[in-house]
């Protein structure tokens, strides 16, 4: 997963990233991407853009859909954002009002943005040392960042995902839409519950972790996703996959590849979840949630339950044991798939 940065200080940003725009709206000025749009912004949900120039057009156009956008203005980091798509068309211009930038150039593409979120990271001075940069003048205009520089970038900072590279809650927090300043939001963190007739859940799986479990310390809630991580790895590489560890920078933690013949190729994305508790239940972040929806290539669930931690309190506990439950391909329709937290934003503060 890339990361997009733009820099966004003009006072366009008051008309599509400070606020949202009623999808109703934007479907009229561009019709042709109505069942985009739509299924990008259910109901009452904003849709905040930027616009870009020709100029910006070899950087834009490396950004996929899925990837996050760090809004910055001049030396603050302002929020984030997951990119939808991208097009041309004046009339959204016109639609937006954009003034033309400074020298002069009109913005002729606009691109669409979703998911709302608010960041840790303040200063634009943080991702200048974290990318290894000497010149305080390295975002002029936009600038996408790959996997490959987004690897080095969290290695040399110590970010254990691509959230908390970017200054993310653990559960970050799902913008409701244009008029959200003033209300509570439902949060983009979702518990699935097993299908029925599968064990219930327990209540110390409850912790919105990758490493599941009421009341552990950080080394314990890694070292119960390693042991996680570990025995799928090892699961799916006993039926022959090739097996890559991606939690860091994509939506989900393995990608699985299996030759089938000469000229075809299996792959299969693997979400894995590690709980002390029993399993019942799991927490998915909103991007989990989303990529497991989108079925563009077969996804499982891996869960594993019962992990045993020995030399708990200390700075390098041992995990042990667990029951894995495999969900293959994993449909999270079959599932209860509920809003578990919300945020409130005070009024009067933005």
């Amino acid at each position: 997963m890339g990361v997009y940065f733009m820099a966004a200080g003009s006072e366009n940003r008051t008309r599509t990233l400070d606020r949202g725009w009623a999808v109703d709206d934007v479907v009229r000025v561009v019709p042709e991407h109505e069942a985009k749009l739509r299924a990008a912004y259910p109901e009452g949900h904003g849709v905040y853009a930027w616009g870009a120039t020709d100029g910006s057009l070899h950087q834009l156009s490396r950004v996929q859909e899925g990837d996050y956008v760090v809004d910055v203005n001049g030396p603050d980091i302002v929020q984030v954002f997951s990119f939808e798509f991208w097009t041309t068309s004046p009339e959204l211009r016109r639609l937006f009002g954009w003034e033309p930038g400074g020298n002069g150039n009109e913005y002729e593409h606009a691109y669409f943005l979703s998911h709302r979120q608010p960041t840790s990271r303040r200063r634009k001075a943080e991702f200048q040392h974290a990318f290894g940069f000497r010149n305080s003048h390295w975002l002029a205009g936009q600038r996408y960042f790959d996997d490959d520089v987004i690897a080095e970038a969290m290695e040399r900072t110590g970010a254990l995902s691509i959230e908390e590279f970017l200054g993310l809650r653990e559960t970050p927090s799902y913008d409701g839409g244009a008029e959200s300043a003033e209300t509570g939001e439902p949060a983009e963190t979702y518990r699935l519950a097993a299908p029925e007739g599968a064990a219930a859940p327990e209540p110390d799986d409850a912790v919105p972790t990758t490493g599941q479990g009421r009341g552990l310390t950080g080394p314990e809630r890694r070292a119960v996703e390693r042991r996680a991580m570990d025995l799928a790895a090892a699961h799916y590489r006993g039926k022959g996959y090739e097996v890559e560890d991606v939690g860091a920078t994509e939506s989900y933690d393995l990608r699985c590849h299996r030759r089938r013949s000469e000229d075809r190729v299996e792959e299969l994305r693997v979400e894995v979840k590690g709980t002390t508790g029993g399993g019942g239940s799991v927490l998915l972040t909103f991007n989990e949630v989303k990529h497991a929806k989108s079925r563009q290539t077969r996804v499982a669930l891996f869960v594993v339950s019962h992990i045993q931690l020995e030399g708990r309190g200390t700075d390098s506990p041992r995990a042990t044991g667990g029951e894995p439950r495999v969900l293959d391909p994993w449909d999270a329709r079959e599932g209860t798939l509920s809003v578990e937290t919300y945020r409130y934003t005070l009024p009067g503060r933005g």
